[in-house]
């Protein structure tokens, strides 16, 4: 469920860009970082569980991935929920934890299913190492 209430957020954001004169929007404010933070640090402590949270794990990645790229196209000045404070905290707080935490749990998993092709969790796991890398290189850009 919270996968699909992250989808919404993002398509909310989505819309609230397509009308750049509606500064109103609850969508476009720091907030909405904390929704993601709840995925991806859970306030119990200790990362995510993988596998069996990967779809809210990529969803909240990729409502994180879309507000990178928006707020990369901002015009200077415009930008309203990314600074490089939070920026440097998200990178070391949230994806490069996450990073090491997907390649352990996708090597474990490799590792038990060895004799098995395309294994459910090496699927499950598989796109959100590719977004976690992405979102890596959005940040160091």
């Amino acid at each position: 469920q919270i996968a699909l209430y992250l989808d919404c957020v993002r398509e909310e954001l989505h819309k609230s860009k397509l009308k750049p004169n509606d500064d109103i929007s609850p969508f476009r404010n720091p907030s909405v970082l904390r929704f993601v933070e709840f995925v991806l640090k859970p306030p119990a402590g200790g990362p995510p569980r993988l596998p069996d949270y990967s779809d809210a794990v990529l969803s909240a990645l990729n409502l994180f991935r879309y507000i990178l790229i928006a707020e990369s196209a901002a015009a200077a000045g415009t930008r309203t929920m990314l600074s490089d404070d939070t920026l440097e905290r998200v990178y070391d707080e949230w994806l490069l934890p996450l990073r090491t935490l997907v390649a352990m749990a996708a090597q474990r998993h490799h590792d038990d299913d060895r004799d098995r092709i395309g294994s459910p969790v090496t699927s499950a796991l598989s796109p959100v190492e590719m977004v976690v890398y992405r979102c890596i290189e959005l940040v160091e850009e």
